[in-house]
């Protein structure tokens, strides 16, 4: 299983390998030469825990990737998650920043999804599997701002009617300018009763003004297909 991500500008591919005992993020400067063939060079290679490299996100000149690790363990709690944070100076990739998950629940999977704005330096952190007041894996979203080697924690959205099971923050993606954050929730039930399914499901849009983030928009998908945000 490989999972891939190219930055905007197109000068830089990260993937990640399996195998048995470990998971493998390698990260490439891609080059195209006047006769339009590609060639890719290896600039980095970092293994971890199995769950590393499940997201990727780069800034728009490749110089920045966050890599989610939503099984990683923090404080004990298995598959909490967490992020990394990787720059590259010079042609020389470093791992300078790690976030982990605030709330150290177990199977939060915070990490299971990561976008970051274009220029770097806002990123937003699914964490799906998060539980609040109205039960388990309602999911949630962290925002953050960042730099290549500090993050500064900016907020943490829940959608006010998400059910149990709802997984919000299954997928996220942060515009350009990292003023608007559009979420999944892929077993968002709109009846607000307990479907821990991807039968319904929601698209939801959040803006930021002053500092709040507020919803937005939502979009909803109703029924029985296995389509999924």
């Amino acid at each position: 299983d490989v999972l891939v991500a190219i930055s905007p500008d197109g000068s830089t591919v990260a993937a990640k390998f399996e195998d048995s005992t470990q998971d493998i993020v390698k990260i490439y400067a891609l080059n195209v030469d006047a006769n339009g063939v590609a060639t890719l060079t290896l600039q980095a290679s970092y293994s971890g825990n199995q769950g590393i490299g499940e997201s990727f996100a780069f800034s728009s000149d490749g110089n920045l990737l966050a890599v989610g690790s939503p099984q990683e363990t923090v404080s004990s709690s298995v598959s909490s998650g967490a992020v990394f944070i990787y720059s590259r100076t010079g042609g020389t990739w470093s791992l300078t920043n790690t976030i982990n998950n605030p709330g150290a629940g177990v199977e939060d999977y915070f990490g299971c999804d990561v976008s970051v704005s274009g220029n770097g330096s806002r990123l937003a952190i699914g964490c799906m599997g998060a539980n609040n007041s109205s039960g388990i894996r309602t999911g949630a979203v962290y925002v953050y701002s960042i730099t290549p080697s500090t993050s500064t924690f900016v907020s943490k959205i829940s959608a006010d009617d998400c059910n149990a099971g709802s997984c919000f923050g299954s997928s996220v993606s942060i515009s350009k300018d990292g003023s608007k954050l559009a979420i999944g929730a892929f077993g968002m039930d709109t009846n607000a009763t307990q479907v821990i399914s991807n039968e319904n499901a929601a698209l939801v849009v959040y803006k930021e003004l002053s500092g709040t983030w507020s919803l937005d928009t939502k979009f909803l998908k109703l029924g029985s297909s296995n389509e999924c945000y």
